[in-house]
């Protein structure tokens, strides 16, 4: 039988009556875990910017266009 499981906790509810705690499964289960997702991906991104941003700039010969709008290619 495949939903063995299934079946088991089905006829674990009929015998009892209840149905227990409502259980969720997925990615993020709850509001905290949601809360770390969002604090970990925002501190890799800004980790990401800034090392993209160091590796650009460090002790790079290229000169950056400072002025009233002109290009420094001319």
């Amino acid at each position: 039988m495949m939903l063995k499981t299934a079946d088991i906790r089905a006829r674990a509810e009929a015998r009892t009556g209840a149905a227990g705690p409502q259980r969720r499964s997925g990615p993020v289960a709850d509001r905290r875990h949601m809360r770390r997702y969002g604090v970990t991906m925002t501190a890799l991104v800004v980790l990401a910017v800034g090392l993209t941003f160091g590796i650009m700039t460090w002790n790079n010969p290229a000169e950056v266009a400072h002025g009233r709008g002109g290009s420094s290619w001319t």
